[in-house]
């Protein structure tokens, strides 16, 4: 498969993606990446993707909390027990998650529900998930990966993330519909009163 000119830019929207609370299969890509571009361009721009979609999945989750059903979650044992863990080694644990096989996701939300440095949270993601990205571009590089190999590993991955968190997605859709139509009511609402 032949890459056009914007390559980088397609990658660092797909990176921007699937690095969201909806997770797309990311090595292969960045893999195949690899093959094609310097490894550290690879790793600085499917970084780059990765913290923008971590600010978004942070406002995005910050605007959910604010619903008491999301918000109970605060007050379970788990989260309490957990979150003495998370303010002790939030950083490193953030940057080791963000670089590991190690799921993402709790110390994500962690981050989110105790309001952890936008900041800080951000640098995690650059260092855990740049130093991740370079290692498998440089791979990539290396090891000369059949696209076709390459595309059947995505679609596993794929088929795997869209069974692993089809309950995810649903419920963090129906949240995010309920809101709109809220806000569309309230306008609505305005709009009635004005004329």
């Amino acid at each position: 498969m032949d890459l056009t000119e914007h390559g980088l830019l397609y990658y660092f929207f797909y990176m921007m993606v699937a690095c969201t609370f909806f997770p797309l299969p990311t090595p292969p890509t960045v893999i195949y990446m690899g093959q094609n571009y310097p490894s550290w361009i690879v790793a600085l721009i499917g970084a780059a993707g990765s913290c923008v979609a971590g600010l978004i999945d942070y406002i995005v989750f910050s605007q959910l909390l604010k619903y008491k059903k999301v918000a109970r979650i605060k007050e379970t044992k788990t989260f309490q027990s957990f979150r003495k863990f998370f303010n002790k080694v939030a950083f490193v644990s953030m940057i080791t998650a963000a670089f590991t096989p190690i799921p993402f996701d709790p110390f994500r939300f962690m981050a989110i529900t105790t309001n952890y440095s936008k900041l800080k949270y951000v640098v995690a993601i650059f260092v855990g998930r740049g130093s991740r990205y370079y290692l498998l571009a440089a791979f990539g590089a290396l090891v000369p990966v059949p696209t076709w190999i390459l595309v059947g590993a995505f679609v596993v991955l794929l088929a795997i993330s869209v069974v692993k968190n089809y309950n995810r997605i649903v419920s963090y859709a129906g949240i995010l519909r309920r809101k709109i139509v809220e806000k569309l009511r309230a306008r609505r609402k305005t709009l009635d009163l004005n004329e």
